[in-house]
């Protein structure tokens, strides 16, 4: 969105409006730039009167003293209905409510894994609602503890039946035995648990990282929740993707006749999310927060986050390390 827009009409505002980023109170401001920490302002984001209408009957409030819709009565505050208005332009997940089409909601998700076109069109000025965050986290972070053993039963259903024994020469979790002994078999594997283990501490451990660089964010001014935000997108909504791409790839690898472990497939799709997810913050960076030196940012931050999670992960199980290294070394064909 283009930025430095016409001065607004401060007499048709009854509401506080704040720079997004030092919280520099704005009313009865003139200029294109925040006086302290010199950000480019853009009026109609940051106070969109205009375009503020009541959520149940679509009532034009622009030139009203209150928010209370003189139409239908119902009561609204005006910071709510202005995020309501930033956020619901981009359909981002956390506009999403109840009552929301299935459609609206893979909409969403649609745009959580676009990062090259979600930092670019979303605004520093809609700020984000930490709780709201926090709720899609804990449902991002559940959805992967369901998705990751179903994606694994599913994988010892399929691969048997698409894989090439002309060219593979052993299928992957042995044909003998049934769907269920070949699913326990996968989930007890001690890479995919390793695996498992280590991405819900890595995500956790990406917040803490991406949170350590203080110093940054107090030169910028950028606020924790945009942080938040940036986690959220970056690194815990591409979680649950994880095992759905491992089915993917393994039935690519089968059907192409690779002769490679399904544990190795595993952690090649948990090294694609973090690569992912190191871009991301990258983009997020430079086109949302507009911070320099983006990519050494995300790269900082990805390797504290994984030495993190490694120590952590020791801490929970000490032989954590020592099984992830031997599940690698120990490269061999078919299960």
């Amino acid at each position: 969105m283009p930025h430095g827009r016409g001065e607004p009409n401060w007499e048709l505002i009854p509401f506080a409006v704040s720079c997004p980023r030092c919280g520099l109170d704005l009313r009865g401001a003139r200029g294109t730039a925040c006086p302290i920490c010199a950000l480019e302002l853009d009026w109609e984001a940051l106070a969109p009167i205009e375009h503020l209408r009541c959520p149940q009957c679509a009532y034009r409030l622009a030139g009203l003293a209150s928010s209370r819709c003189p139409e239908c009565g119902r009561s609204s505050s005006w910071s709510a209905l202005i995020v309501e208005h930033q956020q619901g332009r981009l359909g981002l997940l956390e506009c999403q409510r109840r009552g929301r089409s299935p459609a609206a909601a893979a909409r969403a998700w649609w745009i959580a894994m676009s990062p090259a076109r979600l930092w670019r069109r979303l605004d520093i000025y809609a700020l984000p609602s930490v709780r709201v965050l926090l709720v899609i986290a804990a449902t991002a972070a559940c959805l992967f503890a369901v998705l990751t053993p179903l994606c694994l039963a599913l994988a010892a259903w399929i691969l048997p039946h698409v894989a090439r024994p002309d060219r593979n020469g052993r299928l992957y979790w042995q044909a003998a035995g049934s769907v269920g002994q070949r699913t326990a078999a996968a989930v007890g594997d001690p890479l995919v648990s390793a695996v498992v283990l280590g991405g819900g501490t890595w995500m956790v451990c990406s917040l803490a990282a991406l949170l350590v660089f203080a110093h940054s964010m107090r030169r910028y001014r950028v606020r924790a929740s945009q942080v938040v935000r940036v986690w959220l997108y970056a690194c815990v909504a591409v979680l649950p993707v994880l095992p759905v791409l491992f089915v993917f790839l393994c039935v690519l690898d089968a059907a192409a006749g690779f002769p490679l472990r399904f544990n190795m497939i595993f952690a090649a799709a948990a090294v694609a999310v973090a690569v992912r997810a190191a871009w991301s913050i990258h983009l997020a960076y430079r086109h949302y927060l507009r911070m320099d030196r983006s990519p050494a940012v995300a790269l900082a931050a990805q390797v504290v986050a994984v030495l993190a999670a490694i120590a952590a992960c020791n801490v929970i199980v000490p032989t954590y390390l020592v099984s992830v290294m031997y599940a690698l070394t120990d490269f061999q064909v078919g299960r």
